[in-house]
């Protein structure tokens, strides 16, 4: 990722869209690994529907 010289609403944009990029990651493990179908099915994983943007995972 390309280091963010902005400040403001654009960093804290930057930050999210990072930050839900890795959550999105970290979640289909279970998927990638064979373990689950859909990572809602894994039991050890959880994620607050309060976050925006990340549903559609």
């Amino acid at each position: 990722m390309a280091p963010n010289l902005h400040f403001g609403k654009t960093r804290i944009t930057t930050t999210f869209i990072a930050m839900a990029s890795v959550v999105r990651y970290i979640i289909q493990n279970p998927v990638v690994a064979g373990l689950c179908k859909h990572w809602k099915d894994w039991p050890y994983t959880y994620l607050a529907e309060e976050i925006p943007g990340l549903s559609d995972v």
